[in-house]
């Protein structure tokens, strides 16, 4: 359930499909009221969104779905035709007694019904305003039309994630969390500058720049060395070995990342082969991570028949950095995360029985 340290700040919410939603979700986790405002004829896209297999649901405007749910939860919705002067008004009415407006339109999309920061601070003086944008405004690419996937390459992302011979890989819905997290911490700051000071703002962000600032080594090494990082797969130079690897049942896998000399010698004693430790092949950091092709065929070859549990604890218990390779249905049943109550069981209108995650934190 929402804690309280938010309590008495109310915002007023404009965001559709994942970025903006989670944004204001963060805040509503910790004790914000969330009044969400979608157009009438334009209503949130995350509606259609399903986890069910071949199915849409009939009427964006009444429909719900898993991913609506998901970025909602505890919101009131109220749906505005704000393109009208009666709508607009009811809009500013809000506003008012607001502390915060968020959105994730095009840029100047609300300018263009009066409902900017510039109309809306006249009305509320100390209002926080944050709008968030595919590469944000003021340059070349500020109307640029895009979605996670989109603006996660052009950050770089998607040029480095995937095998070597392959083309570069595009992201979805986790790209947006990750603008939704920077999001939701400039309006956690903007609510303690006005705290301080008693004066709103405006906040703008960059969903490209919100990836691309995770980034810092990629950046560096190339600034600094020289060096243009591409596609590796799993490897990763620090690491080694490091990887996904079978176990003995059907798509049952672990992840392994092997960093210190502590750490490999640990890992060949529960592999019991101290053989490989001496190897020339793998006596340092780097020359593992030169052989790691070679290297990850030998763990294969000892994951392959053996249990992914039974091997997990043989791992940990040496203090072996690793862990499951776990899809939907592992992590939902995973011991530990219900054992911490990470989801909720919430009963929706419109779809029955859900479940739906906690926020990551827990306020003692």
């Amino acid at each position: 359930m929402p804690c309280e340290i938010l309590k008495g700040v109310r915002i007023v919410d404009f965001g559709s499909f994942v970025a903006g939603p989670a944004a204001t979700q963060y805040l509503g986790f910790l004790g914000a009221e969330v009044i969400k405002v979608e157009h009438p004829s334009r209503p949130d896209g995350a509606r259609l969104f399903t986890a069910a297999l071949n199915q849409l649901p009939p009427d964006p405007r009444t429909a719900a779905s898993q991913v609506y749910s998901q970025n909602n939860l505890g919101k009131q919705c109220i749906a505005v035709d704000y393109a009208t002067e009666e709508g607009r008004q009811l809009v500013v009415d809000l506003v008012r007694t607001a502390d915060v407006v968020c959105e994730n339109m095009s840029v100047g999309a609300l300018e263009r019904h009066g409902l900017g920061y510039t109309a809306l601070s006249e009305v509320k003086p100390d209002l926080i305003y944050l709008a968030s944008s595919s590469c944000g405004e003021g340059g070349p690419d500020e109307a640029y039309v895009g979605y996670a996937s989109t603006f996660a390459c052009k950050a770089g992302l998607g040029a480095l994630t995937g095998y070597e011979d392959s083309p570069p890989s595009t992201f979805v819905g986790s790209i947006d969390v990750r603008s939704a997290t920077n999001a939701a911490l400039a309006m956690l700051g903007a609510l303690y500058y006005r705290a301080i000071t008693g004066r709103g703002q405006r906040v703008e962000i960059s969903s490209q720049e919100a990836i691309a600032s995770q980034l810092g080594d990629v950046y560096l090494d190339c600034l600094i060395n020289g060096n243009v990082q591409g596609r590796m797969a799993n490897a990763r130079p620090g690491f080694a070995p490091q990887g996904a690897y079978r176990t003995d049942e059907d798509d049952s896998w672990i992840a392994l990342s092997v960093e210190t000399e502590a750490q490999w010698c640990l890992f060949c004693e529960a592999m019991e082969n101290q053989a490989l430790a001496t190897d020339c092949r793998f006596a340092s950091l780097e020359a593992r991570f030169e052989h790691r092709r070679e290297l990850d065929a030998l763990i294969d070859a000892w994951t392959a028949p053996r249990h992914r549990v039974e091997l997990l604890a043989l791992l940990q218990q040496r203090g072996v950095p690793s862990g499951p390779v776990y899809g939907g249905k592992g992590t939902f049943e995973d011991l530990h995360r219900i054992e911490r109550e990470s989801y909720y069981l919430i009963n929706n209108r419109d779809l029955g029985k859900e479940c739906v995650q906690r926020p990551a934190w827990r306020y003692g």
